[in-house]
């Protein structure tokens, strides 16, 4: 019974949370995680946020991605945001991602993001990052997490290592089971 209360009260500090998450227009940064695995947040207030704030800067947002219609819905709202200069997702929990193509393309069109954190085990999309990123001038920070370090990628690295002049911090922690 206690664990249901604890629940309840839970989705009701959600609640109120995403309602006034719209009214913060100025945020200059916003963090969001979470620990709870059974969870399923509603990143909509997000999305909302991003159309009214002037001042968001900043996103990090980290285990709270687990369908593709929650990334569908947060893509299209910082496609829209193009003054963004920081950008972190964390454990991104998805095994496709049709949405990759999409990724890329804003990596390398937008130019005021400055700092990339990713946590992904989802190799094609490391790659439309790091492709991403290689067409970049504004990006000067790239953090990638859970990497699978391939011969295709380690070669996008040396490209970015070789070719990114504006890149003042490059940062690759590989998976567990991943060794260079």
């Amino acid at each position: 019974m206690a664990v249901t209360r604890g629940r309840q009260k839970w989705l009701s500090v959600i609640s109120t949370f995403a309602n006034i998450l719209p009214c913060l227009t100025n945020i200059e940064i916003l963090e969001l995680m979470t620990s709870r695995l059974d969870l399923v947040y509603n990143l909509e207030p997000v999305c909302a946020l991003f159309q009214v704030s002037s001042s968001l800067r900043g996103l990090h947002i980290r285990d709270m991605i687990t369908n593709e219609q929650t990334v569908d819905e947060l893509l299209n709202a910082i496609l829209r945001k193009p003054t963004l200069e920081e950008l972190s997702f964390e454990d991104l929990a998805l095994e496709t991602d049709p949405y990759i193509q999409t990724w890329k393309q804003y990596l390398s069109s937008t130019t005021m993001l400055k700092n990339l954190s990713l946590g992904t085990s989802n190799w094609s999309l490391q790659i439309a990052v790091l492709e991403g990123v290689l067409e970049n001038k504004s990006i000067e920070k790239l953090s990638l997490f859970i990497f699978k370090a391939t011969e295709e990628s380690m070669a996008l690295v040396t490209r970015i290592i070789k070719e990114k002049y504006a890149m003042r911090s490059l940062s690759i922690v590989t998976s567990d089971d991943e060794l260079f």
